[in-house]
């Protein structure tokens, strides 16, 4: 491995890094969450950028899904508390939470409904646009089209919880399966 290509890789693992906290910090209820998630996908194009530019793109690409989530579960992990067993003991009976419930149950009912079936069939039929149309071999393009869908269903599961706005959410997940649906089926 060149110099040059060690230095892409670092800068990749940094903007990857810039990117996750840029997120986490839109998450813990910035008011600028449009900005954010803009300057999130630019950090994290940057860095597939940076991948393909050092290994290709057939390995590049696989390497910024990669260190991308691996990045997520490290931060996460570091993330985690551990909360002591007495603290469980001193939680609120289950009759004191009754009252507690949602408002209105539609809308749990929407975000089940839209976080796993809707969410699965739009990230199902992104992963087959990618395994039909990507621009490389047959097996790279079926095998980054079965993994991308796991990725993409957690993906649209984290926008279904993070947006709170579940017509909003369902029209981008209708949109997306359309456009996927249109292009395979246009071959």
């Amino acid at each position: 491995m060149n110099v040059p290509a060690v230095a892409a890789v670092v800068a990749a693992v940094a903007l990857s890094l810039v990117g996750l906290l840029i997120a986490w910090r839109a998450w813990r209820g910035g008011r600028r969450r449009v900005p954010a998630a803009v300057a999130v996908l630019c950090a994290w194009g940057a860095s597939t950028g940076l991948w393909i530019s050092a290994f290709g793109a057939e390995i590049g690409t696989a390497l910024a899904f990669e260190s991308g989530s691996l990045l997520a579960l490290a931060f996460l992990l570091t993330r985690s508390e551990r909360q002591p067993a007495r603290a469980v003991r001193e939680r609120p009976p289950p009759q004191a939470m009754a009252g507690k419930r949602p408002a209105r149950r539609w809308r749990a009912v929407a975000y089940c409904l839209l976080a796993g079936p809707l969410a699965f069939v739009a990230a199902l039929s992104l992963g087959l646009l990618v395994a039909l149309e990507a621009p490389f071999q047959e097996q790279t393009r079926l095998i980054v089209g079965g993994l991308a869908v796991p990725s993409l269903w957690a993906a649209m599961i984290v926008a279904t919880i993070a947006l709170r706005r579940p017509g909003v959410t369902t029209l981008a997940f209708v949109l997306a399966t359309g456009a996927a649906a249109a292009v395979v089926l246009g071959r």
